[in-house]
């Protein structure tokens, strides 16, 4: 195998430490960075981060150092991630460098606004009580246009101040397979939850040792190398 996929998220450590900054979860602790090659469930990078550092900040440069970390020979050839990469400069590098991607989309007004371009007689029957459709999107500062995979299905109750009856899931993507191969894809992400798992509860990283950040962050290395 010469071509890879990358998978990358954060993870919450929850530590009572005095140092220790609030997560989102409200929780003080740290939240590190990972990437993982999928094919192999080997963490490609960390960088460890503070609690209160978002799982967005520095995607791209994440991203960079990630391919760069990949020996001669080698190459990371499909990126997955969810909402916290999409951004203008993930998706930008990723063409730049003919990178694959799947990235779960935030729904903002603007991709709010392309969902409801969908024509009705667009939307496909898909999974239980699920419908599939497709639009291309793009945002202010992406070079290139791309698709933007969406799922739909009711709400379990009706909203006061939102009249839309559906929930929605979007995803946005360079590759050229059908909708629901797309789907089926980037779903495989979730896999990526036992590998995190394994690697806090498998080598002791559920916690860490100390309060300064920098010697948490040596902690962790020496766990991630090991596993």
């Amino acid at each position: 195998r010469t071509e890879y996929t990358l998978d990358n998220d954060a993870t919450v450590i929850e530590a009572e430490k005095q140092e220790a900054q609030w997560t989102y979860k409200k929780e003080k602790g740290y939240q590190p960075l990972l990437g993982f090659l999928f094919e192999l469930g080997l963490v490609l990078a960390d960088e460890f981060r503070d609690g209160n550092v978002p799982a967005g900040a520095r995607a791209v440069e994440f991203l960079n150092f990630c391919v760069h970390m990949m020996p001669p020979g080698k190459r990371i050839r499909y990126y997955r991630s969810d909402s916290a990469a999409y951004q203008a400069a993930v998706i930008n590098y990723c063409f730049g460098h003919d990178m694959l991607f799947t990235i779960t989309a935030d729904q903002d007004e603007a991709v709010m606004e392309a969902i409801k371009s969908i024509k009705p007689e667009e939307w496909q029957p898909y999974e239980k009580d699920r419908e599939i459709a497709e639009t291309i999107h793009t945002m202010n500062h992406t070079k290139e246009a791309f698709r933007l995979i969406v799922q739909r299905w009711p709400k379990p109750q009706g909203e006061l101040f939102n009249p839309d009856p559906y929930c929605y899931h979007a995803i946005a993507t360079n590759r050229e397979e059908p909708a629901e191969e797309v789907v089926r894809l980037h779903n495989q992400r979730g896999q990526l939850e036992n590998y995190i798992k394994e690697l806090k509860n498998g080598f002791g990283l559920d916690w860490m040792p100390c309060g300064e950040t920098f010697a948490n962050a040596v902690f962790f290395r020496i766990g991630v190398i090991a596993y």
